[in-house]
């Protein structure tokens, strides 16, 4: 199954490791992973892509586990589930 999960939080040291083995931990595989910080507002941004046999119940939970420490603002979905949008 492919995931997708996207954080945002304050920028501190140790968010990409915590991330990473949260990933490895459900014997996942990063495709692709992109992050930003923005240094006015000291906000760090990431969007990982990744595969894992794990259910997203499972892979949420994880992630939320090794994040907690960054009281980061954290969503996990299906990637083959299209997220909805209105553009306007």
């Amino acid at each position: 199954m492919e995931l997708l999960a996207t954080l945002q939080c304050e920028d501190r040291s140790g968010i990409v490791n915590a991330l990473t083995s949260a990933v490895l931990e459900i014997n996942g595989n990063i495709l692709e992973n992109q992050q930003f910080t923005d240094s006015l507002t000291n906000t760090f941004v990431m969007r990982t892509r990744f595969e894992s046999d794990s259910k997203l119940e499972d892979a949420q939970a994880s992630l939320a586990q090794r994040l907690n420490r960054f009281s980061p603002n954290l969503q996990v979905r299906d990637f083959s589930k299209p997220k909805r949008a209105l553009v306007l």
